[in-house]
């Protein structure tokens, strides 16, 4: 071989040697992940992104620190970006995300529509952000103590992942100015969460601890949004799509901080149970009748769900234990073809409150139609509904004695709510008297529940159906033999525990295990129920 060629492939071999070194100086970059690790940068060789995230932000409302005159509370944190460019000489970009997660949230309105918690978040630049990617949580402004205004993202009731920027873009670019800031780019965004005090009663949020974490990271995060998260961002003020908040304020309220939907035909159906993978899943066909639930409201941040249609025999697996669907079984109002509001009238089957005909006695601890909504049998209700089972939140029931025959929904509420009352443990129930009472329009909220057998009732309520149905209220006042439904005509009233009447199991959903397909298509109507994400196999 010459010298000439010698040299050739020398100079050949060093060239394709500098070229796989720049592409992969210029194509190669490292990456942290989130949190507050340090990542060590390999100058020269890779272009460097890493993170940092600050401490929780916790808040504890208590009598010493939040009283009136004490000021507001507050805790703050930072997430921060790193980028180191491989080479001075060229201009590094990178994207990223921040999210604010908030672990633990149980605070609630103390006063109608008055936000109490604010989230306030300062970019790079130390802009306030006033517009995040997020549905349901507004940019508020508060005057307070008269105080400054504050402003910031409303988070009362919010729990959960929060998205405030997706696809960051950072640049570290060439700097021959200024050595120290030469191909390297930091930016840090601040958040901040307000207790607000209001100088008003807020005891209902004393005691209560907010935890919330900033995350940044290279990676999306899914954002998973509860079921009570979507409800409670549906209310805006009383009224508004049906929805009703049960704080003080409330003329003739629960007064429970509750939210329930009320009104004739609200926006408050869900596709749940086996049967409903296909379209929960994916969103196509429709939502089979028999996994149609509706939303009665939301408790302590549990949703709390109704069955649209009426169980049937195959459903309970009670057998023969069942009175058949004839009209005089069933009660319904005027004819059996006149039945309001239900899909499915040839599946409504009727059933005794204590699961057997020949029993008399109101005990819901021992009643066999208890037993058989709550059996993991296959066989039977619970069984039936598979994995979503798992999403059911074991529940004390309150079986109150109802020995008062003329009582308003306040005080049917109270006597469910009395030391009086039964408790009985167990996922499944029915619906509360109180549930059925204000589902009816506010106008009726003043009668006795004796007197519901009105227009303003049966027109104006979603869980009437002009059906003879079973509610969780028992009478011991004539020897435990009577037990309590709503009547054809629309009243609350007592019928022997061995009579017939239909049933719509009733349940709470675990507040964090129950969390919804974000699908604006699907508006809770009954064509559209909210889709919820499938629960994974045990």
């Amino acid at each position: 071989m010459t010298g000439k060629k010698k040299i050739s492939i020398i100079a050949l071999l060093l060239l394709l040697v500098c070229v796989i070194s720049a592409t992969y100086a210029y194509f190669v970059a490292q990456k942290g992940s989130g949190g507050s690790a340090n990542i060590n940068v390999e100058a020269g060789t890779t272009d460097s992104l890493t993170f940092k995230s600050g401490p929780a932000i916790n808040i504890i409302a208590n009598s010493d620190n939040f009283a009136k005159n004490k000021g507001n509370q507050s805790g703050e944190t930072q997430v921060s970006a790193h980028l180191v460019a491989n080479n001075g000489n060229y201009t590094a970009t990178e994207q990223y995300y921040v999210y604010v997660e908030v672990q633990e949230n149980p605070f609630l309105y103390s006063q109608e529509e008055t936000p109490e918690l604010i989230l306030q978040i300062t970019d790079p630049e130390g802009n306030a952000v006033d517009t995040i990617e997020m549905k349901g949580i507004d940019y508020v402004t508060i005057n307070a103590n008269s105080e400054n205004e504050i402003k910031g993202f409303d988070i009362t009731t919010y729990e959960g992942l929060i998205a405030i920027k997706n696809k960051e873009e950072i640049s570290a670019e060439p700097n021959e100015e200024v050595p120290e800031q030469n191909g390297i780019a930091d930016e840090t965004w601040q958040i901040k969460v307000i207790f607000i005090n209001l100088d008003t009663d807020q005891q209902v949020n004393t005691g209560k601890t907010f935890r919330a974490q900033a995350l940044i990271q290279h990676e999306e995060k899914k954002i998973v949004r509860t079921l009570a998260n979507y409800v409670t961002s549906q209310y805006q003020s009383q009224g508004y799509n049906g929805i009703y908040l049960h704080d003080e304020t409330l003329d003739n309220g629960a007064a429970d901080n509750s939210y329930r939907y009320t009104g004739s035909n609200p926006n408050n159906y869900v596709c749940f149970g086996s049967g409903s993978e296909e379209y929960n899943r994916d969103g196509t066909g429709e939502c089979p009748d028999t996994n149609l639930y509706r939303i009665i409201g939301v408790f302590d941040n549990q949703v709390k769900l109704i069955k649209s249609e009426y169980i049937t025999k195959e459903e309970l697996g009670l057998g023969d234990l069942e009175f058949g669907q004839n009209e005089n079984g069933l009660n319904v109002k005027d004819t059996y073809t006149e039945v309001a509001r239900v899909k499915k009238k040839e599946n409504i089957h009727s059933f005794s409150w204590s699961g057997n005909p020949s029993v008399k006695d109101n005990n819901w601890s021992n009643s066999e139609l208890k037993n058989a909504l709550n059996n993991p049998d296959v066989n039977y209700y619970l069984g039936k509904l598979g994995d979503w089972e798992s999403l059911i939140a074991k529940t004390k029931w309150h079986v109150a004695d109802y020995d008062v025959p003329n009582v308003t929904p306040k005080q049917i509420l109270e006597q469910e709510n009395s030391e009086d009352a039964t408790i009985v443990e167990a996922k499944i129930g029915l619906m509360y008297p109180s549930d059925y009472a204000y589902a009816a329009s506010s106008d009726n909220w003043t009668s006795n529940l004796a007197d519901y057998n009105n227009e303003t009732n049966c027109n104006n309520n979603w869980l009437y159906n002009g059906v003879y149905e079973w509610l969780l209220l028992s009478e011991t006042l004539f020897g435990n033999i009577f037990s309590y439904t709503t009547f054809s005509s629309g009243l609350v009233g007592g019928l022997n525990a061995e009579s017939q009447s239909a049933v719509r199991p009733a349940f709470y959903l675990d507040s964090k295990k129950a969390t919804i397909v974000d699908d604006e298509t699907k508006d809770g109507s009954v064509t559209k129920p909210i889709r919820l994400n499938v629960p994974e196999s045990n």
